[in-house]
Parts: C-alpha cells; structure tokens; sequence
C-alpha cells in the first residue's frame, strides 16, 4: 500500500514541530544531492522524510493549508503506471491532486540548444501519461483516489469530486545549472503547461515559512524561483 504523511488540526504553535523536523532532515538530503546519488536514493529519503517534499509543495508550513494536506509515495494509477508521488489537498469546494515526479539532481534541464534535456523530457511525459490515465478513467479515479484520502482516517468531509484538473511538479537538477535564459526556457513549459510545476531540487531545503506574513522563521522560500531569474546563472 502507499505510504502516506498527513496532518491533522493544527494551531499555529504545534507548525513549530514540523520546522524542527524539516530543519533536521535538511542536511541529509543536502549531501544525497551534493553527491549526486541516484534518484532512488532520494525517492527513499523523501519516502522517509516527507516533510521535505511537503515544504515544497506548501511554499512553508501553515496551519489552514496542512490542516488540509496528504501526501502519498508510490501509488498506482490503474495497472500502467505508479506515481513517485501523489500529493492532495482540498476544501469544502472539492479536491485537488498533485502528480511528483523524481529526477536526479545532478542532469540538466536543458541541452546547450535550449531543448528540454532527456530526462526532463521522459518527465513531461510520464506526468503527461498520469494526467491522460486521469482523464481516461474518471470516475475509477475519482474512486481511487477516494480510498486514499480515506485510509489518511481523517474525516475531511470533502466533496469527491475534482476541485480542478490535476497538477503536476517535476523536481530535478540543481538551481546553480541554471542561467537567465534556461530559467525562461523553464518558465514558458510551465506556463505553456498551465498545470505544471518545474523546480530543482534546492527548492526542497530553502528556508521555510511559517505563516504567510513570514512568521516565527522569517524564511524567504517564495522569493526563491523569482531570484533565479533576475539574478542568473547560479540563482539564489
């Protein structure tokens, strides 16, 4: 079955156990990417350590949006594929899914012609397959992924249907690859994309906020893709 990381009601006090744990993790996965281990290696660490790969997906740690907040590692879409990662959220409005793939961090996103390299290009297309399996089968995923926010045992109350189409993020390569033109390169398959999300691994030990007004971390997270723009090669 896939393994899941959830949380509960949280008061803005009981965020400050998720900082600490991030702020643990951190380093470990930091020497797994200097080291340029397989993706594996870090698939079974964020596996491990899903507070990583929560922080990402959130931007930081708020007590409204990880009230909210499941993620799930290795699932299965049908007999054809399994996810990386499959991460949800949702209100009273409806659900919404998020597909993660894992690349390694030591490829480039792109070659010296400003193509998308080779594994960023089998990315695209493995989130694209997810996101066809889900329009091929809605309503058998509607009720799979139905069964995942129910064995969380929490009693979310949401609708079940779709909130929106699902999202996708492509976690790979390093922040330091990439210069002003790859970075818009990296920027226009977003948002040719609409639904998906390309960040390098750097982004999963950013400093972390707490709360939307930078709360008791003062962390800078969300400024980070907006620097590896304007500042270029090497990023913040």
């Amino acid at each position: 079955p896939p393994t899941h990381f959830h949380h509960g009601l949280l008061a803005h006090d009981e965020v400050l156990p998720l900082v600490a744990e991030f702020k643990a993790a951190c380093p470990g996965l930091r020497v797994l990417v200097d080291k340029g281990r397989h993706e594996r290696d870090l698939q079974r660490f964020l596996e491990e350590h899903p507070v990583l790969l929560l922080h990402a997906m959130l931007d930081g740690f708020y007590p409204v949006a990880s009230q909210r907040s499941a993620l799930f590692a290795k699932v299965r879409l049908g007999a054809e594929f399994e996810t990386d990662f499959l991460y949800c959220s949702g209100n009273s409005i409806g659900t919404y899914w998020t597909f993660v793939e894992v690349e390694p961090a030591h490829v480039p996103l792109f070659t010296k012609a400003g193509d998308p390299s080779a594994r960023l290009s089998h990315a695209l297309r493995q989130v694209h397959e997810w996101q066809a399996w889900v329009t091929d089968h809605h309503e058998y995923a509607l009720d799979k992924l139905a069964e995942l926010v129910k064995s969380t045992g929490m009693q979310w109350g949401w609708p079940r249907h779709f909130r929106r189409p699902c999202q996708s993020m492509i976690v790979i390569g390093r922040r330091a690859s990439l210069t002003r033109d790859t970075n818009r390169l990296r920027a226009q398959l977003c948002t040719s994309h609409g639904s998906l999300e390309i960040i390098t691994w750097d982004r999963l030990f950013d400093p972390c906020l707490t709360g939307k007004q930078g709360g008791c971390d003062g962390g800078i997270d969300e400024e980070g893709p907006v620097r590896e723009f304007l500042d270029g090669p090497g990023g913040r």
